[in-house]
């Protein structure tokens, strides 16, 4: 099977197969919420812009000069990482360079002779009102893949930059956030809008020029792109809602507002199956390699992070336990180890009684995470986490060799849950 596809088809009927491990009572919202996944498609529109020019003064630093002259440094070797069989083995295809999260490119920087800035103008008004786009990915030399955020809508967009200024060939629009204007209005609320990493900030560009894009909508769609154009009769979705809806073990929060509870990140595995986590801690994955629902689409197996290590997390994060903690760290692994969804509802009651009272303290995913040949490391704002799929039992799983780790404190990192400036959440970041 091609795993690019990610295994689904187009179709009308509105069942989606999964395991899930728990349970809260929260709705699908992706575009089409009957379909579980089909065709996508939006009305053709044509992103305003206007390419500019700007005027940059370039020249070199008296510290280097005066020692090495104006010449220039040798440049470093290439990286020696592990190569993703879905990703480039040359270009950026995530927020973060590649599957590692490295942040580290082969391509150099500009130079005093050729530095040249050129950008372009977004005209667009009103609810298309956009321009930041913190997702860069590259098709080849000439061409980057960007998403254009707005304050309700958000735009994929492919940019020729092969001379500035840069000019946008070609754009789609995805599922925006939907924000209204009062909810940006003042330092709060942009800050706000910041610190949402939904909607496609951590997509990621396959090598063979599809876009998966994680939507505001709890959607994932993927978009070709061939010869720098996009491909609108071969767009796709695969509606998460579900999945991501089923909300987590420890927070009420999400009874109350589950549209919070947004799909933050996704990235396949070294296998081509596709992983996904959510700001409330659903971690799940796309089976692109198993069998399909009867409507054609993967079937979806999902968990929550708060699961993992639960007793290791609790006893140091509640330390000294209050009275009541042992036999409710024994009935909660019990119903773990049962899978008895039917406990889960109590056992999260008795959780914020015991341990939270008013507070809306919460396990947090707001940040994109890497994969390597063996697993996918996720870390939240409590811990970090070394996860893989079992295709036996079709369950998400923590790493068997990681698990005694947390009990000694290795993995769970001190933290004093303050929000720190230019983080997303009071979590450590990528």
């Amino acid at each position: 099977m091609d795993q690019s596809t990610l295994g689904w088809t187009r179709h009308s009927k509105s069942v989606v197969g999964f395991f899930i491990l728990f349970v809260c009572a929260c709705a699908s919202r992706g575009p089409g919420a009957d379909e579980p996944c089909s065709t996508y498609s939006v009305d053709d529109k044509v992103f305003e812009f206007k390419p500019q020019l700007a005027n940059v003064e370039v020249k070199w630093f008296e510290e280097w000069t005066s020692r090495y002259g104006e010449t220039l440094p040798e440049p470093l070797p290439p990286q020696k990482n592990w190569q993703h069989p879905i990703l480039s083995d040359r270009y950026a295809g995530t927020m973060h360079e590649d599957s590692f999260a490295t942040d580290v490119s082969h391509f150099p920087g500009p130079i005093p002779a050729n530095a040249k800035v050129g950008y372009f103008h977004v005209l667009e008004k009103g609810k298309h009102l956009s321009g930041m786009a913190p997702l860069y990915t590259f098709l080849d030399d000439q061409t980057v893949v960007t998403i254009s955020f707005g304050r309700d809508a958000a735009t994929l967009i492919v940019i020729d930059i092969s001379g500035p200024p840069p000019r946008v060939i070609d754009s789609v629009s995805i599922p925006g956030r939907g924000n209204k204007m009062r909810e940006v209005a003042g330092t709060k609320g942009r800050i706000a809008v910041f610190r949402d990493t939904s909607g496609g900030a951590y997509s990621y560009l396959a090598s063979n020029g599809d876009v998966y894009v994680p939507g505001a909508n709890d959607t994932i769609v993927r978009i070709p792109i061939r010869d720098r154009r996009v491909v609108r009769d071969e767009m796709v979705y695969l509606n998460l809602g579900i999945a991501v809806g089923k909300g987590t073990i420890v927070e009420e929060i999400l009874n109350k507002k589950p549209k919070d509870n947004k799909l933050t990140a996704i990235m396949p595995d070294a296998n081509g199956r596709v992983w996904f986590t959510s700001k409330y801690g659903v971690v799940g994955v796309i089976d692109t390699l198993g069998q399909k629902t009867e409507d054609g689409c993967p079937k979806i197996y999902a968990a929550a992070i708060q699961l993992f290590a639960a007793e290791a997390k609790i006893r140091q994060l509640f330390s000294p336990l209050p009275e009541g903690a042992e036999e409710f760290l024994a009935d909660a692994k019990k119903a773990q180890a049962d899978q008895d969804i039917d406990e889960f509802p109590d056992i999260r009651k008795r959780f914020r009684e015991l341990f939270l009272g008013e507070s809306d303290f919460a396990e947090q995913i707001q940040n994109s995470f890497s994969v390597g040949p063996d697993g996918v490391y996720i870390v939240s704002n409590i811990a970090l986490y070394k996860l893989r799929f079992n295709d036996e039992s079709k369950k998400v799983e923590l790493d068997p060799n990681w698990k005694g780790t947390y009990s000694k404190g290795d993995l769970t990192y001190d933290n004093d849950h303050k929000i720190k400036p230019g983080h997303l959440n009071d979590g450590s970041g990528t």
